[in-house]
């Protein structure tokens, strides 16, 4: 088993999922508004918005973004004007790490996996001058960031196009506009940065309350309607964040890793050394194995995962075997945890997702789309049921003989950074916000067509 030490997260955003959808059947020639005034459209967001893929914010995801997609479609129902982005120069563009652009597959060791480019040349460049920007989409954001004017400071992908940095805020910036017509899908990253941080809760990865996130809702509908008390909206939930690929592949990958009859012999030896010290007796151990705390290793493959754990008076070894249900995050791999001689060593909690860590998350996720989904009724905005509507592809889907899965790098929906969609996966996006507008409008806008964009580009 080989992972490389160049697979890192490149993500401080949100999260997702499979993204799938059949094209409505949709008249071109017969698309509509339903009386909505769409003449100017403004996205708010976070990396989902800004195109994020692959590890980075680039020029040509940033072209397929899905509020891009979004305002093409919109134009043959009355959007005017250029629907601006704070595009990237031409290049790799910038990852959360600030040495490194896009991710791209590359031969490594004799495997094929994501390796990080160079950042691309002048990527920290201020574009305020091209503004104002319809896409106000930035990486990183969580609810509140969205009202607060100090975020042009704290966060480079908004400093890049803020206006004024540490004076206004991305509702400011929409506000300015005076919108017809939004969309929003915030809310992953209230979760997310708790959820890469591995549930350590350190300042600044906390998980947002659900009283402070639908306060932070609720102000950015009512700020643009301060300037605008017709605009109309849509609004999308959250799905599944554990369902990525960033949270899933390290254990697929080591579930299917052969070991050999004298490797197992020395892990049993090594986890028998560690024990030895507390002297437990043989009944003691063979109830420790039982509740799945003293790890046993055999020839082939199907060996469990070890984390370690405080010791308790029910667990006194200070480690035990990975449940299943539970995860380990990608980020592992780039810090070198799972190279053949390391993968079956107890890793430490912040590789880890444990089962309480995502119920925590779980029951902030379902928190905030019930807020969600009032908010949406309250304000009578379209509502996009991400949840539901990814639910059904999660074990693969083939549409017009491609599949869409959460497999990584080969599922077609998840870039290579394991969290954000390929350009493809955000038409999808796209056309499920599309679809939501056009049952709560009444509208009939085209459904984009997705069969053209990339997915993983594999080198030739």
């Amino acid at each position: 088993m080989k992972f490389s030490k160049y697979i890192q997260s490149g993500a401080l955003a949100a999260v997702l999922f499979a993204l799938v959808s059949c094209e409505p059947e949709i008249d071109l020639n017969s698309a509509t508004s339903g009386g909505v005034d769409f003449s100017k459209y403004v996205a708010l967001g976070d990396s989902y918005a800004a195109g994020f893929s692959d590890g980075a914010v680039f020029l040509e995801a940033q072209e397929n973004s899905y509020p891009a997609i979004i305002a093409r479609q919109l134009k043959m129902v009355g959007l005017s004007g250029e629907f601006k982005q704070p595009l990237m120069p031409a290049g790799n563009g910038l990852s959360s790490n600030p040495d490194f652009g896009k991710q791209q597959l590359a031969l490594i060791d004799g495997s094929l996996l994501p390796s990080f480019l160079p950042v691309g040349d002048n990527v920290n460049q201020s574009v305020a001058l091209q503004g104002p920007f319809q896409n106000l989409g930035v990486p990183g954001a969580r609810s509140f960031h969205l009202s607060l004017p100090q975020y042009g400071v704290l966060n480079p992908f908004y400093q890049r196009f803020c206006s004024n940095p540490g004076a206004v805020s991305i509702l400011d910036e929409a506000k300015a506009q005076q919108p017809t017509f939004f969309s929003m899908w915030i809310g992953g990253n209230d979760v997310l940065g708790y959820a890469l941080d591995g549930g350590a809760d350190t300042p600044g990865s906390e998980i947002t309350t659900p009283e402070i996130f639908e306060t932070s809702v609720r102000q950015v509908i009512d700020g643009l309607r301060s300037t605008n008390a017709n605009v109309k909206g849509v609004i999308g939930n959250i799905p599944d964040l554990s369902v990525a690929p960033y949270f899933n592949f390290i254990q697929s990958q080591v579930a299917g890793t052969a070991i050999t009859a004298d490797q197992a012999d020395l892990l049993n030896g090594y986890y028998g050394l560690l024990t030895f010290n507390l002297g437990l007796s043989e009944a003691q151990i063979n109830e420790l194995k039982g509740k799945g705390y003293y790890p046993i290793f055999a020839e082939g493959t199907g060996n469990k995962i070890v984390i370690k754990v405080p010791v308790t008076e029910d667990n006194p070894l200070g480690f035990r075997t990975l449940k299943s249900n539970e995860k380990v995050l990608l980020s592992a791999a780039a810090e070198g945890q799972f190279t053949t001689e390391l993968a079956f060593l107890p890793k430490d909690d912040k590789y880890v997702l444990d089962s309480d860590e995502l119920q925590a998350i779980e029951t902030a996720r379902v928190a905030y789309n019930a807020i969600l989904e009032d908010v949406t009724a309250d304000y009578d905005l379209a509502f996009a049921d991400i949840e539901t509507f990814v639910e059904p592809f999660l074990d693969g889907e083939t549409i017009d003989g491609v599949n869409y899965s959460p497999t990584f790098v080969q599922g077609n929906l998840f870039s290579l950074d394991g969290i954000h969609l390929t350009q493809r996966g955000y038409a999808f996006f796209a056309n499920e916000y599309i679809k939501a507008i056009n049952q709560h409008y009444n509208s009939n806008i085209p459904a984009a067509d997705y069969s053209q964009l990339p997915t993983v580009y594999f080198p030739k």
